[in-house]
């Protein structure tokens, strides 16, 4: 009978112990489950802000590509060379040995049509006033085409080492009447001015020539082209 009771009370203090550790065995495993999932969901959130993060950063380089793009497009690339021919308002170049499109042709055409034209000291050149120069730097895109001539597209051109100079004669309305070429640092006298007399319209007299708004029987050293005006007054 005492022996039935010792093994009533092992078996309950057993079972209580059994209890004990299933109970802690579930609360280790729910613990660790919680631990996993949150391990499993801080991974996932990592993981996610790694791939949003991926996302941004491959933006940033389509926007930092882009922006690099729109830069080199913006990029000013130019070259130096001779003026070698002009025909209407495409020149020839010789190009500079030491310029980059010289890996490309040994010559190239620019057409200067609509182009923005200006010597070196910045004074805005006209189109008949580009034959009087000797040298040139070409503001362009970057691109050459390989023909032969070379062709670049030019967004400003830049003349140098000016040959002659024109000297135009206008009317007060702005025409054209005559153009005078004369040497760098040349003089010329009222003997080398056209008389617009006969431009003339009834009624009126044509009094002397103009430069910069002061009557003018002649210039000397001219050094860069110049317009003068028709000084005209009623009779």
């Amino acid at each position: 009978m005492k022996k039935h009771v010792a093994a009533l009370v092992a078996l309950a203090v057993v079972g209580s112990a059994g209890v004990l550790y299933v109970n802690q065995k579930m609360d280790t495993d729910s613990a660790t489950e919680q631990t996993t999932t949150s391990s499993t969901s801080s991974y996932v959130q990592n993981n996610d802000s790694y791939t949003q993060g991926g996302v941004a950063v491959n933006n940033d380089v389509t926007q930092s590509s882009s922006a690099e793009d729109v830069e080199d497009n913006e990029k000013e690339y130019t070259f130096d060379a001779e003026i070698d021919n002009i025909s209407d308002t495409v020149m020839t170049l010789k190009v500079d040995e030491d310029s980059d499109v010289a890996k490309s042709a040994d010559k190239v055409t620019v057409n200067f049509d609509e182009v923005e034209i200006i010597d070196s000291k910045g004074n805005s050149v006209k189109a008949d006033d580009v034959v009087n120069f000797k040298n040139v730097t070409v503001i362009y895109d970057g691109t050459v085409m390989e023909t032969y001539p070379a062709q670049v597209k030019a967004s400003k051109i830049v003349l140098k080492n000016r040959t002659d100079c024109n000297v135009y004669f206008c009317l007060p309305d702005g025409k054209v009447i005559d153009i005078v070429k004369v040497p760098v640092g040349a003089d010329i006298d009222s003997a080398d001015m056209p008389n617009a007399g006969a431009y003339c319209d009834d009624g009126y007299h044509f009094e002397g020539w103009q430069y910069q708004g002061e009557t003018v029987y002649g210039m000397e050293n001219i050094e860069q082209s110049v317009s003068l005006t028709a000084k005209i007054r009623k009779d």
